[in-house]
């Protein structure tokens, strides 16, 4: 099993440890664990593109709140003025 494997910080180490492990793999196990790896690049890739969308939506919204601050300072300002 490849969990019993002993880990490595050694990226070389680690890929031919993965790659002995997956040729122990039966036809049927390694479709399996191909689609396991697919949808784990899926769910990084949902993750990735929704925190994208969030950090657009954050600047937009931080991006009015800062124009209605600063317009509410300028007509504070003109109140001020006697404007």
């Amino acid at each position: 099993s490849p969990s019993l494997l002993p880990v490595s910080s050694a990226p070389e180490i680690r890929e031919a440890i993965e790659q002995l492990a997956e040729s122990a793999f039966t036809k049927s196990e390694l479709e399996s664990y191909d689609k396991y790896w697919d949808s784990i690049s899926s769910e990084k890739t949902l993750i990735s593109e929704a925190e994208e969308t969030g950090r657009r939506e954050g600047k937009r919204l931080g991006s009015r709140r800062a124009k209605r601050s600063e317009s509410r300072r300028a007509k504070k300002l003109d109140l001020r003025r006697g404007n």
